[in-house]
């Protein structure tokens, strides 16, 4: 081939490809991320280098602290379409799922893994998958794994609710957990699976664990992708990421509401502990573990009048790990059944449980071994998410985007409203920095605040100091 020939061939090769790449990106059925603002742009210190399970760890503490890093960026960022998801940061990439099936629960939605320089607000990269991504990204070796699949039971799209029987499965169309690369977000395997994805994967010695809403645990080979088995283990889960300590696998479930421990080792249910009267939470709040204790939510109440009955009643507990007895309860708040989620999500530190509820908005701080009520404080937002703890402080936020931080006492520090939302994620403290997603009726924002606009001078010398 002559050179004008070679050189108008190559021409219409990348004419062709670059049609392609423009067709694939206009195929989406959402605009492109953008800075709605940026105020400053700065550095991170070190980050985390594995996300192996929502929330962080089994503690649910959301917070990585660098006390050498500078202040932080910020910036609000306008997501393509509602956040989905919490905002992990590993080795200075942001992940965060965006989902446009929070305007219809009821219809399949394509949802887009993002993943974002967190010093600047710049899209690195953009996966479009086929359903809805209501699972938190989970990074491990390079790879970033996420959970596909809706809200809706397959035999339940109608109201009232029927009775949940042991055959209910949740989620309807494609669903899957999806393997990308961290770096480029290149798709590296595929699982289907029948019921919906929702919650994280759980990355624990190079195997996947997946509970979704089939009632089944899955366990695949992190790096390529294969089952290497499965269990019935009777309940589905919504949001509930498996925990792992010493071979055993914990979650929470519903149809029954139940807590379920399984034998990874003889790969089978050793007990199933369920929450008499509860109708929801239990399925949906990840559960936090330590000192061989598990600590989750229950709302309590009727399941045929969600909206109206003002018998439903938020519930902590704690389990015993080895045996799944009960060993206390205790009801937070009384009111209707909160709309978006209606669990908070309990933290661990040390000996206390901070917990928030999402009826009334009051937030407590528990002794973790008796379930006795320390103190409490009131907020004007229902409190759906897990607080971080940093230094003798707290960094939190309402449903309806108020950030506040508080000390580890119940003492007010500082609040900051975000925006008129109406579903936040979050927080996820890095090094000096605060990021939150959260949605207003049809938006998606991610912002990044500062954690010196959160913290009095005498909290920011703290913080300085080496721990």
């Amino acid at each position: 081939m002559n050179p004008v020939m070679l050189a108008k061939w190559a021409a219409t090769i990348l004419a062709a490809g670059v049609a392609l790449t423009s067709a694939a990106f206009s195929s989406s059925p959402y605009p492109p991320a953008r800075l709605l603002w940026l105020k400053s742009s700065a550095p991170l210190g070190k980050t985390p280098t594995i996300w192996a399970t929502i929330h962080r760890d089994y503690l649910n503490n959301d917070a990585f602290l660098d006390s050498g890093a500078p202040p932080g960026p910020n910036y609000l960022m306008e997501l393509p379409t509602l956040a989905s998801s919490d905002s992990p940061v590993v080795n200075h990439r942001l992940f965060v799922n965006v989902s446009g099936a929070g305007k219809n629960p009821a219809s399949i939605h394509p949802g887009i893994v993002l993943a974002i320089r967190p010093e600047n607000g710049k899209t690195l990269w953009q996966q479009t998958l086929f359903n809805s991504l209501p699972s938190e990204p989970i990074v491990a070796n390079g790879r970033v794994y996420v959970g596909e699949g809706n809200a809706v039971f397959r035999s339940h799209l109608r109201f009232p609710l029927p009775a949940m029987s042991t055959s209910t499965i949740r989620g309807t169309g494609p669903s899957a957990i999806y393997a990308m690369s961290a770096a480029t977000g290149k798709m590296l395997w595929k699982y289907a699976t029948v019921g919906s994805d929702q919650p994280s994967p759980t990355y624990y010695g190079g195997r996947l664990y997946v509970v979704n809403g089939s009632r089944q645990l899955v366990v695949l080979n992190a790096v390529t992708g294969r089952r290497l088995w499965h269990l019935n283990i009777g309940i589905y889960v919504s949001r509930s990421s498996p925990r792992i300590f010493h071979h055993m696998l914990y979650v929470g479930g519903g149809g029954p509401d139940a807590v379920a421990a399984i034998s990874l080792k003889q790969r089978r249910v050793v007990w199933r502990r369920s929450i008499l009267g509860a109708i929801g939470a239990v399925d949906d709040t990840p559960l936090a573990l330590a000192g061989q204790r598990l600590y989750g939510e229950a709302m309590v109440g009727s399941p045929y009048l969600p909206l109206l009955s003002l018998r439903h009643r938020q519930v902590v507990f704690a389990i015993n790990a080895k045996t799944g007895k009960i060993v206390w309860k205790r009801t937070l708040a009384y009111g209707f059944e909160p709309r978006y989620k209606q669990g908070s999500t309990p933290m661990i530190h040390g000996n206390q449980l901070f917990v928030g509820n999402a009826i009334t908005g009051e937030f407590f701080a528990l002794n973790r071994k008796t379930g006795a009520v320390l103190w409490k404080v009131k907020l004007p937002d229902p409190v759906t998410r897990p607080v971080v703890f940093v230094r003798n402080g707290l960094i939190g936020v309402t449903s309806h985007g108020l950030l506040f931080s508080m000390t580890a006492k119940g003492g007010f520090l500082r609040t900051l409203r975000l925006g008129n939302w109406k579903n936040a994620f979050g927080p996820v403290l890095i090094d000096r920095t605060v990021f939150v997603t959260g949605n207003t009726p049809h938006n998606g924002y991610l912002a990044a605040v500062p954690l010196q606009r959160l913290l009095p001078i005498a909290f920011r010398k703290a913080i300085n100091r080496k721990p």
